[in-house]
């Protein structure tokens, strides 16, 4: 089974229950925190990264190079409240 045009796909599915409203306030903070270290970090091109935040689990996806995605997922796990890093990053060269 696969998804046609996909190299690859992740599944990274969690089951519980919905965070509440504090928590997606959480993680929009969280967020903000990650890509702002991203914006000043003269090791990533944060513009080629996505970050989403769900229940304190940073996903950082996007177009990189295997050193900014080292990078990158090093600056977001010392973000205060990260409880967790995802990454699904595609690499070049």
């Amino acid at each position: 089974m696969g998804v046609d045009g996909a190299n690859e796909v992740y599944n990274e599915i969690r089951q519980g229950q919905p965070i509440g409203l504090g928590e997606a306030s959480n993680d929009t903070w969280i967020t903000t925190k990650v890509r702002s270290q991203l914006l000043t970090s003269d090791l990533v091109k944060s513009s080629n990264v996505k970050v989403t935040t769900e229940n304190g689990e940073v996903f950082l996806m996007g177009l990189v190079t295997e050193r900014e995605a080292k990078a990158a997922a090093d600056i977001a796990s010392r973000v205060s409240g990260v409880k967790r890093v995802t990454t699904a990053f595609t690499f070049i060269k």
